[in-house]
């Protein structure tokens, strides 16, 4: 499928969702295509963006209490939950 095709040609290693009927011709191709790409089954929607983030930013070698402290947030679940509804005020902040 040239979703897969083209998540795999960007450079995507992994990918964090919930497989349904509605993706059936996704989650073939993504079996398929196994040893470039893997699939991360979860429970919830909110929770593959949650990982997938995580999984970005460690790769990316950024530590997330570090965004914590930059925001100045106590909790690190209100740092997820701002960074979500505000993706555009970090762009600076990714910038290595």
């Amino acid at each position: 499928m040239r979703n897969v095709e083209s998540l795999i040609a960007f450079g995507v290693d992994t990918v964090f969702g919930l497989p349904g009927d509605g993706i059936n011709g996704i989650m073939e191709a993504l079996r398929q295509r196994q040893d470039e790409i893997r699939f991360i089954q979860v429970r919830h929607e909110e929770a593959a963006a949650f990982m997938a983030c995580g999984y970005a930013l460690a790769n990316a070698g950024h530590d997330t209490r570090s965004l914590q402290a930059w925001l100045g947030h106590r909790n690190i679940q209100h740092t997820v939950r701002y960074t979500e509804l505000t993706p555009y005020r970090f762009k600076d902040f990714w910038r290595t």
